[in-house]
């Protein structure tokens, strides 16, 4: 079996190929947009990584979980770990709060916290989890599972039957 490894990013792909140069699986190196996924056929396992809330559009989001499945073998699975919108105002505050508490705690002054913030705001379209739940059962998942949720980061998925 072979694996490839997707990112936007040249960078990040440049540090994984050097990361996993010794790695006995051969590895494909891939830049790509989420938006304009392509992927070969026939995947037994999908895993997206901080990704999806990238995306600013749902619909986009729940096209990209149809090219996921279409991509996997019968019995394949997808696993997204990713971040996560609030089911309501009163939980995305309270996300933003946890999240500007350790970003203070985590950085060196008051104006980078701030711009991290900014960034997160303007550049970060998370969706509910119910949402992702009810995209990939529509999309044809099975065994749509939570596996694990700390305030606004989850991670879940599904096998394609």
């Amino acid at each position: 079996r072979s694996s490839d490894l997707l990112d936007i990013s040249e960078e990040m792909i440049k540090v994984a190929s050097e990361k996993f140069s010794k790695n006995p699986v051969p590895l494909t190196f891939l830049i790509q947009k989420i938006e304009n996924l392509t992927l070969k056929t026939e995947y037994n396992c999908i895993y997206s990584c901080l990704t999806l809330h990238h995306i600013e559009n749902d619909n986009l989001k729940s096209k990209c979980y149809r090219k996921i499945f279409n991509s996997l073998e019968p019995g394949g699975f997808f696993v997204n770990g990713d971040v996560v919108a609030g089911e309501d105002e009163r939980e995305n505050k309270i996300y933003r709060d946890n999240l500007r508490s350790f970003l203070r705690k985590n950085l060196k002054s008051s104006e980078e916290v701030e711009n991290w913030m900014k960034r997160h705001l303007k550049n970060d379209f998370p969706a509910p989890l119910s949402k992702h739940i009810e995209w990939l059962k529509k999309t044809g998942f099975k065994e749509v599972k939570i596996f694990w949720k700390k305030m606004n980061y989850a991670v879940f998925g599904g096998i394609k039957k």
